[in-house]
């Protein structure tokens, strides 16, 4: 039986949040299905079904403490696609990011950057301690970035009036 592309995509959201909420998903096929469905959205995503997300978000956010960073940053890639931000889940990855922060390389520092980036002012403000921890992260591995990942975050300070030391990698 051939299906349509709505047609396909309707199955699909209708049975994966019934699976994720009936079983033990691991984080990464819970985070690739996300990030795939976020991208969709921003692309294809049949408005028919917009309960994909509220059926997701909360089972995300319950388990985001328990993942380590590139799991998380992998998320943050999802929540980039996304035309709105799911608050809880940017407030979980955010606390995340807080209560980790020693233990996050170069790019998942970069990821988040990124991900501040694409918030509103009032969000990243209330987030000023951890631009604080970030730019000890920073200074600490003493991460370089391209001319181009300088720029973006550059372009991010500028906007809301914060500081993240970042230096051009030397090549």
């Amino acid at each position: 039986m051939a299906y349509s592309q709505l047609e396909f995509w309707e199955l699909v959201l209708a049975t994966i949040p019934r699976e994720v909420a009936v079983s033990q998903w691991g984080a990464e096929p819970l985070v690739k299905c996300f990030v795939a469905v976020a991208k969709l959205e921003t692309e294809i995503y049949p408005v028919s079904l917009p309960n994909f997300f509220h059926v997701m978000e909360p089972i995300v956010v319950r388990e985001i403490p328990a993942w380590n960073p590139t799991i998380v940053t992998a998320l943050t890639w999802g929540l980039l696609w996304r035309k709105q931000a799911l608050r809880a889940t940017v407030t979980a990855v955010l606390q995340f990011a807080q209560d980790n922060m020693a233990t996050y390389g170069k790019a998942e520092v970069y990821r988040l950057v990124r991900l501040m980036a694409s918030l509103d002012g009032d969000t990243v403000r209330e987030w000023s301690p951890l631009i604080k921890m970030i730019n000890r992260r920073v200074d600490q591995e003493h991460y370089a970035y391209s001319e181009h990942q300088c720029k973006l975050v550059e372009a991010f300070c500028n906007r809301f009036g914060v500081h993240v030391r970042i230096d051009v990698t030397q090549k």
